[in-house]
């Protein structure tokens, strides 16, 4: 049961990490679409420009839960840690 959970968390971080290429490079491609959104004429900072793009958002959510989840999973093993202490 465990070398299964294991192989699974391998392919889920695997896939999640693909998934965050992939996100971070279209957010990239996008970006530099619309440079014009960031000169000196308009000066949107990067998350308002975002929320006029929905698909852009929504790729964003994606990126911001993925390091939230990291950083939960990083908290969960460091209190795992200093418990066993």
């Amino acid at each position: 049961g465990n070398t299964i959970l294991k192989e699974l968390k391998l392919l889920y971080t695997y896939w999640q990490s693909h998934e965050l290429i992939n996100t971070s490079s279209y957010m990239a491609s996008s970006l530099k679409e619309h440079r014009e959104y960031f000169s000196h004429k308009y000066k949107i900072p990067f998350f308002e420009y975002a929320k006029t793009n929905s698909e852009m958002s929504n790729k964003l959510s994606v990126i911001m839960n993925y390091y939230a989840d990291d950083y939960q999973n990083h908290l969960q093993l460091l209190k795992l840690t200093t418990e066993s202490v």
